[in-house]
């Protein structure tokens, strides 16, 4: 099962020839900390008092300056996040740069500041897709999750603004024990608008914040149901037999892992910086990271290069048989451990129980012990 659909086929060759070269396409800004909700799970959100204590946002001109350097590396793919990225300041005026540049914009955005202005402005400037987070069917659970009694009335009311001028967006959900029972309905407002679903049932541990994502995010047997839940959900026209044989014969292939660094992009051909103008090759880390206030774009991407490709990975899931079919990477080995090199027990014991589900979806009376014999369909 292919869980999580990131890019367009013509996209993930783009991404893949510049892995092989080390060109960095893709890049994720952090805009700003600030947030207009309080969502228990997140790793950025920090209030202006805090933020405050920890560094000042980066102008306008810097972020604009950075992406120039970039574009001269090879940079074409750019998200805009945050925190709530419309909080940040100057945001009119860096989209709209960055296009003028042709760079191809997204945006991660709660969706509850989305009114008929910042719509028209979207649809103006031309962004690619904007992702919107649904984090449950009401005001109630938003006042739960989000410490926002009113968020549902607003993110609805972004979707249908954004439908009535063909702006492309896609429904996220992050689930966790508070609104993991909304997911159907969640996926019927999906297909309400027409408009892709992307559910997360792996809730990192926070290593940005004092707080703590764990005690919000379900048990590893509960987030294993919740990921196969949202494949059927998402894919409600597919054999789920076939499905879960096709992913179990995953397991049978030589590791998905590398020797050093990351099988996704982080590294590779994508890079993340944070709000005070900090370079790392994945959000969920705070080191290792050069500061591009300091050092030049390029140095930046050569440095996230060199530290990324000294990073080992776990022996233990490197040589486990369910590697193929599971969501470990250093980030989360160091989310959950304190150790880029060190199992996560979390995400090992969701991934077992995953295979558990498929082998039974796929005939085999979850005897995970026959998965080895499964040919491919």
């Amino acid at each position: 099962m292919e869980l999580y659909e990131t890019v367009s086929p013509e996209e993930r060759r783009l991404r893949d020839k510049a892995a092989e070269l080390h060109s960095p396409i893709g890049g994720t800004f952090e805009l700003t900390p600030l947030c207009n909700m309080d969502c228990e799970m997140c790793y950025v959100r920090l209030t202006p008092k805090e933020m405050e204590k920890r560094g000042t946002l980066l102008s306008c001109d810097k972020w604009i300056d950075i992406a120039r350097q970039g574009a001269d590396e090879g940079l074409l793919f750019v998200l805009l996040t945050g925190g709530e990225p419309f909080l940040y300041p100057e945001f009119e005026r860096l989209f709209s740069t960055l296009r003028s540049m042709g760079m191809i914009v997204s945006l991660n955005t709660n969706g509850t500041l989305i009114d008929e202005k910042r719509a028209d402005f979207l649809a103006r400037e031309g962004v690619r897709r904007v992702n919107i987070t649904l984090y449950g069917k009401d005001n109630d659970t938003y006042a739960s999750v989000c410490k926002n009694p009113k968020g549902f009335t607003q993110v609805t009311r972004g979707f249908k603004l954004l439908k009535e001028r063909d702006i492309a967006f896609r429904i996220t959900v992050s689930l966790t024990k508070k609104n993991m029972e909304d997911l159907p309905f969640i996926r019927e407002v999906a297909e309400r608008y027409e408009v892709p679903l992307q559910p997360a049932a792996y809730m990192f541990p926070s290593l940005r914040r004092q707080d703590n994502a764990k005690e919000s995010r379900m048990d590893a047997k509960s987030a294993a149901k919740a990921v196969v839940e949202s494949y059927r959900l998402k894919n409600p026209n597919v054999d789920l037999s076939t499905a879960a044989r096709q992913t179990l014969y995953q397991i049978g292939l030589p590791s998905r892992i590398p020797e050093k660094g990351f099988s996704c992009t982080a590294g590779n051909s994508g890079f993340w910086i944070n709000w005070k103008g900090d370079m790392s090759p994945c959000g969920m880390f705070e080191d290792p990271k050069i500061s591009l206030t300091d050092h030049s774009f390029k140095e930046g991407w050569d440095f996230t290069i060199s530290e990324t490709m000294k990073m080992k990975q776990c022996d233990e899931c490197k040589n486990c048989r369910f590697v193929n079919v599971c969501q470990v990477c250093p980030a989360a080995c160091l989310a959950e451990t304190g150790q880029t090199e060190k199992k996560p027990k979390y995400v090992c014991d969701m991934t077992r129980e995953m295979v558990h589900i498929m082998s039974n979806l796929a005939g085999l009376d979850g005897n995970i012990n026959a998965i080895p014999e499964i040919e491919e369909i």
